[in-house]
């Protein structure tokens, strides 16, 4: 900071609140970076492919996109993907 004049001071500033709010398609691109970060993840899902149902739970935390935290805000009027993203093998 500019402001200080104090040596050996570090001052910590939280990162603004304003962002990118997203769209429809934040959630699906999401999904599809965690599950290339995770690759093992849509591994194990393939590893049953006899199953009628196969499920994977990513947690949206404050760390997030906070354009895809904002998708999930109830009351906000923001619409989830009404069409299934495009997902990697899994």
């Amino acid at each position: 900071m500019e402001e200080s004049k104090t040596s050996g001071s570090a001052y910590l500033v939280p990162e603004g609140f304003g962002r990118w709010v997203g769209d429809e398609q934040a959630v699906g691109a999401w999904m599809n970076r965690m599950l290339n970060t995770q690759a093992d993840v849509p591994a194990k899902l393939a590893a049953h492919p006899d199953a009628v149902e196969r499920h994977a739970f990513l947690w949206a935390t404050v760390a997030s996109d906070f354009g895809v935290q904002l998708q999930f805000e109830p009351g906000c009027g923001n619409a989830l993907p009404m069409t299934a993203p495009t997902l990697r093998d899994g």
